[in-house]
């Protein structure tokens, strides 16, 4: 859905969309979900891209309140974002307000119906405060899964990443975080079909009580990913 970056928009939505309409399923996964980015924007590589982060100074999007977890009270501010680069109240405050652009992307088929994987991965860059990378991720869960009458998208969510660059990112969780048990799909990197099936059904989760619902690894110069039940061969990404 993005053009590689957080509040972006690919050019490539409307052929991605119309592709998405020939699949015929087959796994335990719908045929349509949606892929969004996730990052720090005021880290130095990213703001070459975007030199101007929509950074919230409020707690208000859209007319919306967002009520800051007491866990991302981390400055004088507390749990209000007061617009400072740094504060954890306006990452998880920007977090929200990223899901919500994702989901106001002109074309997008039914939003409130259908699954949004946030990409947490180090092609983009994060901050050395791990707490203030969660605060980012959990903005934008709470964004795709709060009721739509609660100024929410209403829907469903997971987190796409590797063990890796997960714990290098976001590191422990909080205690009660709604990361821990948020469906994942794996990165596992060049390997086979035999190795991705055996990730899916073997391998750890991120968090303690997370799900795999879906490995992707390298095949040649292709990604290729595979979901419940494996007996299917994974699609071209």
């Amino acid at each position: 859905m993005n053009d590689g970056l957080p509040g972006t928009v690919s050019a490539c939505i409307a052929r991605e969309l119309r592709w998405a309409g020939t699949t015929t399923g087959g796994s335990s996964q719908p045929r349509l979900a949606y892929y969004v980015m996730a990052a720090d924007p005021w880290t130095a590589a990213e703001r070459k891209w975007v030199p101007h982060p929509d950074w919230p100074s409020s707690n208000r999007v859209r007319g919306t309140l967002v009520r800051v977890p007491a866990a991302f009270a981390g400055d004088a501010h507390g749990t209000t974002c007061a617009g400072g680069r740094t504060e954890r109240a306006c990452a998880y405050v920007y977090g929200w307000a990223m899901a919500q652009h994702a989901a106001a992307i002109p074309g997008l088929r039914s939003p409130s119906t259908h699954r949004f994987w946030i990409d947490v991965e180090a092609e983009r860059t994060w901050n050395r405060d791990q707490r203030f990378n969660q605060a980012v991720v959990e903005g934008m869960v709470a964004a795709f899964t709060a009721p739509r009458d609660r100024g929410g998208i209403g829907t469903t969510t997971g987190v796409y990443s590797d063990h890796a660059e997960w714990a290098r990112i976001i590191g422990r969780l909080r205690t009660g975080s709604p990361l821990d048990r948020l469906d994942q799909w794996i990165a596992i990197g060049p390997a086979s079909k035999a190795e991705a099936v055996d990730a899916l059904l073997h391998d750890w989760p991120l968090t303690a009580n997370g799900r795999i619902r879906m490995v992707q690894w390298v095949d040649g110069r292709i990604d290729r990913d595979i979901a419940l039940p494996a007996a299917r061969d994974g699609a071209d990404r």
